[in-house]
């Protein structure tokens, strides 16, 4: 089975709108209760802002950009590529210990590392399907 899938970010848009919600509501906590010089509350505002950020590419750093599967090994290679990048991962099946639970995430394990974090909403159906097949048939 040779194929290749393509997932959207969808894990990252949904963290980066929490992240902008609750940077806003801080921000206007910190420049209405803080008494201090405006300059100070702009800094302390982004820096939360900016710590947010590294929390979000933190807990994306497992999600695949692009898995392809050929010739029994799988390609995996991750949408983050600024903070904690990873670089692109190869793999026989047999390396990997797979983790399916709520049939909405499919999970890799390497050593008991995890590897990679697959989620339904992120593919296409179909895609879903044939990678749900190739490891568990």
């Amino acid at each position: 089975m040779d194929t290749e899938i393509k997932f959207k970010a969808t894990f990252l848009t949904k963290a980066f709108w929490v992240l902008i919600i609750i940077g806003v509501i801080i921000s206007i906590i910190i420049f209405l209760s803080l008494k201090t010089d405006l300059t100070y509350r702009y800094m302390l505002s982004m820096l939360i802002v900016f710590l947010g950020i590294l929390v979000v590419f933190f807990v994306n750093r497992n999600e695949p950009e692009k898995i392809e599967i050929r010739e029994g090994r799988i390609q995996i290679s991750f949408f983050n590529k600024v903070f904690f990048k990873r670089k692109p991962l190869s793999y026989s099946k047999q390396e990997l210990d797979i983790k399916y639970n709520n049939d909405d995430i499919i999970k890799l394990f390497k050593d008991d590392k995890l590897i990679v974090i697959i989620r339904k909403e992120a593919i296409k159906t179909d895609d879903w399907e044939k990678f749900k097949g190739y490891f568990f048939r």
